[in-house]
């Protein structure tokens, strides 16, 4: 018979284990190359929602589609076959002048597969 305990250390190693993280496949016709673009994670979600909203709780797009795009671009490396990031946080500056489309394309799947949505927004200003 199961206990409690074990009932929810069952439960636990199941979340634990779980690959939660979603990614999709995106090619960008400006650059002409493949991404993988990666949702965040609960701390980097929550990271980013402290830093890229503005005081009256709309997003700092400034902000947040730079750190979307480092945040969840990644690719395949081709001799470890490891996902790694295309971008560190050094390149901010340098996203922040490619093409707007381009950067539009990641932060919409970013946002989509982290649940990023308008409700979610509205609710961090609210916090």
């Amino acid at each position: 018979m199961a206990t409690a305990k074990n009932f929810k250390n069952t439960i636990r190693d199941r979340i634990f284990s779980a690959n939660d993280i979603k990614e999709e496949n995106l090619h960008i016709p400006e650059w002409d190359v493949d991404i993988i673009v990666r949702a965040l994670n609960g701390k980097q979600r929550a990271r980013l929602l402290q830093s890229a909203l503005k005081k009256d709780g709309t997003p700092d797009l400034e902000k947040m589609y730079p750190a979307l795009t480092i945040l969840c671009s990644y690719y395949v490396d081709e001799d470890t076959q490891e996902k790694r990031p295309v971008f560190e946080d050094a390149d901010r500056d340098a996203i922040g002048e490619k093409s707007g489309h381009a950067l539009e394309l990641i932060a919409q799947v970013a946002m989509r597969i982290s649940g990023l949505t308008e409700n979610a927004l509205k609710e961090a200003k609210n916090e």
